[in-house]
């Protein structure tokens, strides 16, 4: 989340970016309607990989402890927000957890994208 420069205090600016990016059928038609200059600046943007799943699991794991040492028994919802080490300064933690929990295809794919640790 980001200011945009059309003064958007709060713009989803990775979910636009993941729009124009990902595999899938939503992708393909917006990809459709840029520009091959518009498609090239887009596939330039550093977007993703910022932080590996280990980070993810390392920051998650620190969290709940610190969580269930003022709340016994204390879960990570799915609308749960934090700070992360990489700098996010709202990372959607509960998200992250859910997309990988979930039974859906999504999950599955990337589930298949972890290590077996």
């Amino acid at each position: 989340v980001m200011e945009a420069p059309w003064g958007a205090s709060a713009w989803m600016a990775g979910k636009w970016v993941n729009k124009r990016r990902a595999k899938g059928r939503t992708a393909q038609r917006v990809r459709a309607g840029m520009t091959a200059e518009q498609l090239r600046r887009v596939d330039a943007l550093p977007y993703g990989a910022a932080f590996t799943t280990d980070d993810a699991l390392d920051a998650l794991e620190a969290e709940v402890e610190r969580r269930r040492a003022a709340t016994p028994g204390w879960r990570i919802p799915t609308r749960h927000v934090m700070e992360a080490p990489w700098g996010a300064s709202a990372w959607m933690a509960g998200k992250w957890v859910n997309k990988r929990r979930a039974k859906g295809r999504t999950a599955q794919r990337v589930r298949a994208g972890m290590t077996a640790e």
